[in-house]
């Protein structure tokens, strides 16, 4: 038989194959038989191994080349290649790595290779595939680092599996899903340069160490023309049976076979581990342990309220000052609002004819005379004193209220008041200090803790909105306090300045991974984890979604099943913060406002009550468990809330 004459070649794969179109391209090299027939020179067996491995045995003791698909286990991987070698035939697992992209040398032209031993510079791979896409996922693994061993894994689910592989001990994370795809649907590559991301849509770059805007590289290639390439070598392989196969190859084929058993082993044998009864009274508890009685600070909070009412009225006092009704849009225009500012005046005009103190006419509004504004003078310290801040919030607040007018306009930024040159001390204290911060930050702290307690492995934390990291902080102490220190803590803001900030308070431990991730695009194609945090964290940040049940869905795809997620929030609308830091929503003018698609800015309400967010939550995919503070608590009384869900 010359290189040139067509061989009888054994298929047995089910109809729809990819295989099928290939062969339709090949019929001046195959002869395709089906069935029981022996009298072949090849084979490829797209089957189970399970119910394969003898007759392929039979083969390549009489000679037939094979070519296998995956899953196939190290012993009959093993006994087949033994067989090969003795009869002079040609045995091979299918390696569809091509079909993933060109990985490898991606991820060594944008991440660079380490100049002491040549190692690509890779932190962190993770894949998502199929039972039959794992043997391919290892493959691509094997391309990028310089050997697969020694791999340490641990299954912290069913489906869910962590560990470090290699001499470099790069972290590993792998999640198997259902189906029967022959390549992994998503694989990420993590470096301190960047991240690489491989999907249905081809390699996308996600450049700088919190990753960034991503870059596509190229498309997936077919998957057609990878087999046709495997396809053709057996048909070589069978045409020139005195050409053994190479010992690398096989014992590739070894290795990735023990690593694809040593994981699917332990997925085999993994519990889905469940959170301990009393969660609720134990957060509660650690929450009540950082706070003093909590009734000066609701009298507090009262007040507070009522000089932002007062206090909004008189900026655009002087708009209304003959008492001569006028339309939002005139008051708007006379106060000289900027752009970016006009939804948070709109909303200021819709409070105060809530409150009493403008009332309509018609389509128009105007004060009402006999209402005073004298409380806009009050003195703030002593009110966010009795909050639980420090002097540094009531002097912000103060500072706020001064230039307020100027705030509306345009002309002064509340980001140079929040972080003056770049210092970050004022937001600390406000979203570390105060009795609802405290409490609600305890409170989180203690029930990461409880999550993390019954899963195997390195567990993951990822945190959206992390900000100043003040729930950061306080969940990081509660892990310590727990010895809990195997923990991959993904530390993730819209902010770079957060992120570097973060990297500076956090150098001597080094336990964060910053990510610059926006929760009003797909997490996923940002380079989040896939399905795979154990806990997810949103403090103060999902009520800025542009489409809430979007985001939050995106958030789901994030977590694994019984996965948990802390949401702190505000339930009811605060005065104080819409004069003050809602401001911030409006120094992009050119992104969608919070709500607008899905009809929180329409109804001029950015924050849903409890019952809002507990439909929110269960229409993505998540069951509410607890809501701290009890609604009995005179602390539910301050209108912030941890709402603590299941994702199912």
């Amino acid at each position: 038989m010359t290189a040139s004459d067509p061989i009888r070649l054994g298929v047995y794969a089910e109809p729809g194959h990819p295989v099928w179109n290939v062969l339709a391209c090949l019929g001046e090299s195959f002869t395709v038989v089906t069935g029981a027939d022996r009298d072949i020179d090849a084979a490829f067996v797209a089957r189970g191994w399970e119910t394969t491995v003898e007759r392929v045995e039979e083969w390549l003791g009489s000679g037939v080349s094979v070519l296998a698909q995956p899953p196939w286990d190290c012993r009959a991987v093993t006994s087949a290649l033994r067989t090969a070698r003795k009869a002079g035939a040609h045995f091979a697992l299918l390696d569809l790595a091509d079909a993933v992209g060109p990985l490898a040398e991606v991820v060594s032209d944008r991440m660079g290779r380490d100049g002491r031993d040549g190692r690509v510079c890779v932190a962190e791979v993770e894949i998502v595939t199929s039972p039959a896409g794992l043997h391919t996922a290892l493959r691509v693994l094997h391309d990028l680092l310089p050997s697969l061993r020694p791999w340490r894994l641990v299954a912290r689910t069913p489906e869910l599996l962590t560990g470090t592989v290699g001499t470099a001990a790069v972290t590993l994370v792998v999640r198997a899903t259902d189906g029967a795809d022959l390549v992994p649907g998503r694989i990420v590559v993590r470096g301190s340069a960047g991240t690489v991301l491989a999907s249905s849509d081809g390699l996308t770059w996600l450049p700088g160490p919190f990753g960034g805007r991503p870059e596509p590289v190229s498309a997936r290639p077919d998957i057609e023309s990878v087999l046709h390439r495997q396809l053709t070598a057996l048909h070589a392989s069978a045409t020139n049976r005195a050409r053994a196969r190479d010992v690398a190859s096989a014992q590739l084929d070894l290795t990735v076979s023990r690593l694809a058993d040593s994981v699917t082993g332990s997925l085999a044998a993994a519990e889905q581990p469940r959170l301990p009864p009393g969660l609720a009274e134990d957060a509660h508890r650690a929450g009540l342990g950082c706070v003093p009685d909590p009734e000066p600070a609701l009298a507090a909070g009262k007040e507070a309220e009522r000089i932002a009412v007062a206090t909004m009225a008189r900026v655009l006092a002087g708009a209304c000052a003959d008492g001569r009704a006028r339309t939002v849009e005139e008051i708007l225009s006379e106060t000289r609002v900027a752009p970016g500012v006009a939804w948070l005046v709109r909303r200021w005009i819709a409070v105060l004819v809530e409150e009493g103190v403008f009332e309509r006419d018609g389509g128009k509004v105007r004060p009402v005379a006999t209402v005073s504004t004298e409380s806009a003078r009050t003195d703030l310290e002593p009110v966010y004193a009795a909050l639980g801040f420090p002097a540094t919030v009531g002097r912000f607040h103060s500072r706020v209220r001064s230039l307020l007018p100027e705030l509306v306009r345009g002309e002064t930024a509340l980001s140079s008041l929040l972080f003056p040159g770049g210092d970050t001390g004022i937001a600390d204290a406000l979203y570390g200090e105060g009795w609802a911060s405290r409490y609600l930050n305890a409170a989180v702290g203690r029930v990461v803790v409880a999550a993390l307690r019954g899963v195997e492995g390195t567990a993951t934390v990822l945190e959206f909105g992390a900000g100043v990291g003040a729930t950061t902080r306080a969940v990081l102490a509660e892990l310590d306090a727990a010895g809990l220190d195997d923990v991959r803590y993904v530390y993730s803001d819209i902010s770079r300045l957060f992120l570097v900030a973060s990297a500076r308070w956090d150098a001597q431990r080094n336990r964060l991974r910053p990510a610059l991730l926006d929760i009003n695009d797909d997490l996923l194609e940002q380079g989040a984890p896939s399905a795979s945090a154990d806990v997810v964290i949103a403090g103060h940040v999902l009520h800025s979604a542009v489409d809430l049940g979007r985001t939050l869905r995106s958030v789901r795809a994030t977590l694994r099943r019984g996965g948990v997620l802390a949401v702190v929030e505000s339930t009811v609308e605060n005065y104080a913060l819409l004069a003050s830091i809602q401001l911030l929503r409006s120094a992009d003018e050119t992104r969608p406002l919070p709500g607008s698609a899905d009809g929180r800015a329409r109804e001029g309400r950015m924050f849903p009550g409890i019952d809002g967010w507990r439909d929110a939550l269960a229409s993505a995919g998540f069951t509410v468990r607890d809501c701290l503070p009890p609604p009995d608590h005179p602390g539910a009384g301050l209108g912030q809330a941890l709402i603590v869900a299941i994702a199912t």
